[in-house]
């Protein structure tokens, strides 16, 4: 069904003209490669990963708190990184620049430091090499991860929807190393007022925090403020602890 929308937007517009229905689409492009081309490249840095098919069904009902998505935001040359986090539930995002380092063991330390204490259920990511350590992760915190199938971004689409809101403010080939707190800053805003219109993470308005991996305390008690603060109006919504 997604794949028939998407083909007759695009089959709508009329190159060149700027005004065609493609341009409403975030990407604004003109042409999409479908998903059934979309070629496979096979991962062998993930050993003894839970496949995300096998995660309980409740958690798609989104009324239990904790279940997280989490992706890398790549920049120039693969060097430098984007860490997004979304929580299921709330759409909360949570994201910083990935520090220097071991990428497998820089993004361990930082997901043991950042995801909140009393939020931690599960985790999907995809097959990515800086999850080589998600045993590690999972010893740590006690969430189980789950690995999405090769080349299938959409089994996480809160998170891959973040990411996409983060491309406008930093493109592909950026140095996201670089980044100024400010920059940082204007984008959570941007991402902010998008959410807060219903055209972003979600209809509900939240404190979307952007950090660069220096401490997780004040995100936490955002998040934990937030998922309160709309735990009223949210039916069968629970809380972990």
């Amino acid at each position: 069904m997604h794949e028939t929308i998407y083909r007759a937007l695009y089959g709508l517009s009329i190159r060149p003209v700027p005004s065609g229905s493609a341009r409403l689409l975030r990407s604004g492009e003109y042409s999409r490669r479908p998903r059934s081309r979309t070629k496979v490249k096979p991962r062998q840095y993930i050993t003894d990963a839970l496949k995300i098919g096998d995660r309980p069904a409740h958690i798609a009902t989104r009324a239990e708190a904790g279940h997280w998505e989490g992706d890398l935001v790549m920049g120039k040359a693969n060097k430098t990184a984007i860490v997004t986090l979304v929580e299921r539930s709330s759409r909360f995002l949570i994201a910083f620049a990935l520090p220097a380092g071991n990428r497998s063991e820089v993004t361990r330390d930082q997901l043991i430091e950042v995801l909140p204490a009393t939020l931690r259920r599960t985790l999907a990511w995809d097959r990515g090499s800086e999850m080589a350590k998600h045993a590690e992760v999972t010893a740590a915190t006690g969430a189980l991860v789950y690995f999405c199938d090769p080349a299938s971004p959409w089994q996480r689409a809160p998170n891959e929807n973040a990411n996409g809101l983060l491309r406008q403010y930093f493109h592909k080939g950026a140095d996201l190393g670089a980044l100024a707190e400010g920059e940082v800053r204007f984008a959570a805003d941007g991402i902010e007022q998008s959410s807060a219109g219903g055209s972003g993470l979600g209809q509900r308005r939240g404190r979307v925090r952007l950090t660069r991996g220096r401490g997780a305390g004040p995100a936490v008690s955002a998040i934990l403020r937030f998922l309160r603060r709309y735990s009223g109006g949210a039916a069968g919504m629970s809380f972990p602890g």
